[in-house]
């Protein structure tokens, strides 16, 4: 953690008049003290002394942190909040929120009015914690994340604006509020959503928590609509809390600038109905109606507080309140902000209190793919089991179990077990069987064993040990199999290296992974590609013909197996570290599934840097199986000979190694399974193999990303059931777990598209050396389950099998319609001209996130654009014809045998111009130029279908941009029926039909009408 060397920045004193609202709050009775509180939890720790100098340096920017009440004024004391340290080794976040009752009193006359709390347990947590008279929701997260900068040693951005909502209400002309010094308990008629707490006296609160995954537009009329629902309420009365800052975006104040909004709900009724209510109470300035008289200042604490505790004690018996509960939002948080070097945070949750004279609290905040509840209400009998009840049918209507994690069928395997134990065994099951065997000859099982030992004792003299990563830079030969179970032996981890690649990046992956010795196979000694300090040593070069030394080694499971480079978004690639618990998890499950046994003979075709490899390395050899080498690099020739003289009988390598495969002309007898990974297998290329290998050949179809180890999912495919573009991937394999969500982190429904989120025994431990990168892909859900987040886009069929439809960046929608590439592909090649065909999606000039489908061909025979074109448009939508079509000699491959996408040609003329948008009319550009302004997006990210909320606009923007409209491009009768269709922008919030309701609502100008109207 850096520590902070900032200046606390000076300034006039900071002081203030208590607006009426604030001095209702500040006179609550000690035991009915009003708390806001932000709760931030993690991973790490947090050093408590850095924690007080940057609580010190925050509070001094946003001084409403240091108020301590002076009569009917606040003032800036100069005291910092105090900082406790609770340590709890039980602590789990159940208790943590217990906090809500650590401290009894912050507020009164001179007394401090905050503090910060932290939780030192299995997580860390930081509690923020003031009086609801000085602060609201807002106010405190302006605070907190000020204190996180702090401690980042960043420059801390400050709330100084001695502001509260009296000073909103008079810049608004907000007429005086009528006196409030009587309440009326008649209208006290409601009972709350959790019925009576039965407590003697309303003291004691109990909190609980639940979080949801996802985010959920029209979150609060949602959360009013299920308790309506689940409570049985013929109108469900909410009271919303709303922040007025919303009236002065450029005001920096921690105070309490709160407004309410009384939500009205009706039983059966959907909750876009009440959201568009709560919308349109907002537009109407509801919020800012509903105000203390000025009235209350002149009533003497002691006398409000008195009273305020009598009327409580009169409600709480009654079990009557004004509203049936609480629902107050606090937005969404970016928890990058709560980030620093030694603490990761999980999650961040508000801290509800029970206010005196109201009902129940929900207290909702929106982090980093999920939803955060807490609800809470005075204690009493029953108390803690019915708020239970009630968030688990506020769960299950606001986010419903439709598509809960794919399990796999439980797979065991034994404690303590490695592939290094299992070879041992083999090994000495069956010392003559034949391990390895290609041009450079056989090994025998005692052969490897034998040399792998050699390899291990020299490791060992040059310090490898657990957690090493050894270098292993070599051709798919024997020399490489030696060599990679050679370090897992030492203890060590193996870093594969492709020969193909130039010194420079060798280089650099070694010395990314802190390698200290990487073994090399000649003659690629002689090359420059270790960096200082790594220690090269020559395969062929160690005595093989002397025993080694025995090795007091014992390899534990959650030892580092392997670390494999992928390539990396930013241009630095990143070191994928896989343990023998997740490595083991795999070949247990493969070996079976693949049919893997003594006679397995299985080639090495990918290369060594593709985890793929591991197939080849290890299923056969603790199996009792043979690794079939091959000379020379992949290709028809290559291959052909494997297929006819290898005696290979299984297979495992990607699908456009099937395909060139399929293309041979080959009758090869033998081949038993055919195991394909690494990309979308389309359906054409598994029915030519099934034809070539014949129907008693397995062609099985995997996927897994490197980050899950090898593979996750297995298919069988069947020419006869299997008639979509694309083979499935099937299902999760042993002990995994795959999850399907939307763009906003929520299950998505059976058959509908969604992002594969992985979880399970097989997951990596991370990216070797970069946490940003960790926290960026492997996330927890809300449950609290570790994935990783793929960015492949999967959907269940209606078998239960998944199928592979893109990735996140190849997905493509025209005119709302949903694309898969591969559909485009398999039409293309039924073409008589065409061999092979890719069709990707490619962004136009100036416009990285419009993409449109463009085909790369490989012809057969003489064929024109216009008659490719025409073909496709006689079998697929019209939109679905590629824009672009370009003929190539061949499909450019990455080493690993995938379509090489960056060596595709570009498919544009660059000139510099500027997008064309002549198809767009004046209101159509008004209205583009009005998302542009509240979105911070570019006129040319923002496409006809673009969905407002989807590009993160929030119910309260979306209201500035409806305003926005009509103020700028409507005229004055045609607010009114552009308003009306509220409803209808709520369900369908695009551009186009923005625009469309816009031009239908009367524009300001004629010449904003297109041609002909």
């Amino acid at each position: 953690m850096q520590h902070s060397c900032q200046h606390i920045p000076e300034s006039a004193p900071y002081s203030r008049p208590i607006s009426p609202a604030e001095w209702w709050l500040a006179c609550y009775p000690e035991e009915l003290v009003s708390m806001i509180q932000l709760v931030v939890e993690g991973h790490g720790s947090i050093d408590p002394q850095q924690l007080v100098n940057a609580v010190e340096i925050a509070s001094a920017a946003c001084p409403g942190a240091r108020l301590i009440r002076d009569n009917l004024s606040w003032q800036d004391s100069g005291k910092t909040p105090e900082v406790h340290v609770v340590n709890g080794p039980g602590l789990d976040g159940d208790d943590v929120i217990q906090l809500a009752e650590l401290k009894a009193v912050l507020g009164g006359e001179g007394v401090t009015t905050c503090e910060v709390v932290l939780v030192r347990g299995p997580l860390t947590t930081v509690a923020f914690r003031a009086c609801h008279a000085v602060m609201d929701a807002k106010g405190i997260m302006l605070w907190a994340a000020d204190v996180f900068r702090a401690l980042r040693g960043e420059p801390v951005l400050g709330a100084p604006d001695p502001m509260s909502e009296a000073d909103i209400l008079a810049g608004l002309s907000v007429p005086p509020a009528a006196t409030s010094l009587g309440i009326d308990l008649t209208k006290f008629a409601l009972p709350s959503v959790l019925g009576r707490s039965g407590a003697p006296r309303q003291t004691s609160t109990v909190v609980r928590r639940r979080s949801l995954q996802g985010h959920h537009p029209g979150l609060t009329a949602k959360l009013a609509t299920a308790m309506t629902e689940a409570v049985g309420l013929e109108t469900g009365i909410f009271y919303i809390p709303v922040d007025l800052r919303r009236y002065r975006p450029e005001v920096r104040s921690t105070g309490n600038m709160v407004g309410t909004i009384m939500l009205k709900v009706q039983a059966g009724e959907g909750w876009e109905q009440a959201h568009e209510r709560l919308l349109r109470a907002l537009a109407d300035g509801e919020d800012v109606r509903r105000s203390f008289s000025r009235e209350l200042l002149a009533v003497p604490a002691a006398r409000l507080s008195a009273a305020v505790s009598g009327l409580n004690q009169q409600v709480g018996d009654k079990d009557m309140y004004p509203w049936h509960a609480a629902v107050s939002h606090a937005g969404r948080i970016d928890l990058s902000e709560f980030r620093v070097q030694d603490f990761t945070p999980r999650s961040a949750y508000q801290l509800s209190h029970p206010s005196p004279l109201g009902a129940p609290e929900l207290a909702v905040l929106e982090v980093e793919g999920r939803t955060e509840l807490t609800l809470s209400w005075w204690d009493g009998p029953g108390v803690a089991d019915r708020i239970d009840a009630l968030l688990d049918r506020i769960e299950r209507a606001v986010a419903p179990a439709a598509d809960r994690p794919r399990d796999s069928t439980e797979l065991t395997v034994a404690s303590g077990e490695t592939v290094v134990g299992l070879f041992a065994r083999q090994a000495i099951s069956t010392p003559d069987a034949i391990a390895t065997s290609g041009p450079e000859g056989e090994l025998t099982y005692a052969d490897l064993e034998h040399r792998s030992a050699v390899v291990a004792a020299e490791l060992h003299a040059l310090g490898v040990g657990r957690e090493t990563v050894v270098g292993v830079l070599a051709d798919r030969s024997a020399s490489a199999i030696v060599a990679i179970w050679g370090v897992l032996r030492a203890g060590g981890a193996y870093l594969p290296l492709d020969a193909q690649h130039p010194d420079a990046r060798l280089a650099d992956l070694l010395a990314d992974a802190d390698a200290p010795v990487c073994l090399v196979q000649r003659p690629y000694d002689e090359r420059e590609s270790t960096p200082p300090g790594c220690e090269r040593v020559v395969i062929e070069s160690l005595d093989y013909s002397a025993d080694p030394p025995p090795l007091d080694v014992t390899v534990q499971p959650h030892d580092l197996a392997y670390v494999i480079y992928t390539s990396g978004s930013t241009g630095r690639p990143k070191g994928v570290e896989i343990t023998h618990h997740s490595l083991m998890n795999y070949v247990s499950w493969a070996t079976r599934e693949f049919g893997i046994d003594s006679t397995t003979r299985l080639p090495l075709i990918v290369s060594l840097s593709f985890d793929v490899a591991g197939n080849t390395i290890f299923l056969p050899l603790v199996a009792g199986g043979t690794v079939v080498l091959m000379s020379g690099e992949v290709n028809h020739a290559t291959l052909r000979d494997l297929l006819t003289s290898s005696g290979a009988n299984t297979l495992s390598l990607t699908p456009s190694h099937l395909d060139l495969i399929s293309r041979l002309n080959l009758e090869p007898a033998g081949i038993r399974a055919v195991v394909v990974i690494g990309e979308q297998l389309r359906r054409s290329v598994a029915q030519r193999a099934q034809l070539m290998f014949g129907q008693e050949c397995r062609i099985i179809n995997s996927y897994g990303p490197t980050e899950a180890t090898i593979a996750v999912t297995a298919y069988l495919f069947d020419n006869a059931k299997d008639t979509a573009p694309a083979v499935p991937i099937g299902g999760p394999i042993g002990d995994n777990k795959m999850f399907l969500l939307d763009p906003c982190g929520r299950y998505v429904t059976p058959g509908e598209p969604g992002e594969l989120y992985l979880a399970g025994t097989q997951l990596a431990r991370g990216y070797r050396g970069r946490p940003d990168l960790n926290h960026e892909r492997f996330v927890c859900l809300a449950d609290g389950t570790r994935t990783y987040r793929t960015g492949d886009i999967v959907r269940a069929l209606p078998t239960g099998e998944l199928e592979f439809t893109g990735r996140m960046d190849d997905q493509v929608k025209v005119l709302g319609h949903r694309i898969e590439p591969s559909e485009i592909a398999q039409v293309l090649e039924t073409h008589p001209a065409v061999g092979h065909a890719v069709v990707v999606p490619h962004a136009r000039p100036g416009q990285p996130h419009s993409k449109i489908l463009c085909a790369y061909v490989v012809t057969i025979a003489d064929v024109t654009v216009g008659e490719l074109n025409e073909y496709v448009a006689q079998q697929l939508p019209r939109y679905m014809v590629p824009s672009v079509t370009l003929f190539l000699d061949a499909i450019p491959q990455t080493v690993n045998g995938k379509v090489d996408v960056r060596g595709l040609p570009e498919p544009f003329v660059r000139t510099g111009d500027a997008v064309d948008v002549t198809g767009r009319d004046e209101l159509g550009t008004a209205v583009a130029r009005i998302w542009t302004s509240i979105l911070a997006l570019p006129t040319d990210q923002i496409a006809p279908d673009a969905d407002f909320q989807q590009l993160g606009g929030d119910s309260v923007q979306l209201l500035s941009m409806l305003a926005a409209v009509s103020a700028e491009v409507l005229s004055g009768d045609g607010e009114a029926k552009f308003l009306a269709e509220l409803g209808t922008i709520i369900r369908e919030p695009t551009l186009e039909r923005v625009t469309e309701l816009a031009r239908s609502a009367s524009p300001v100008l004629p010449a904003m009408r297109p041609p002909g109207r």
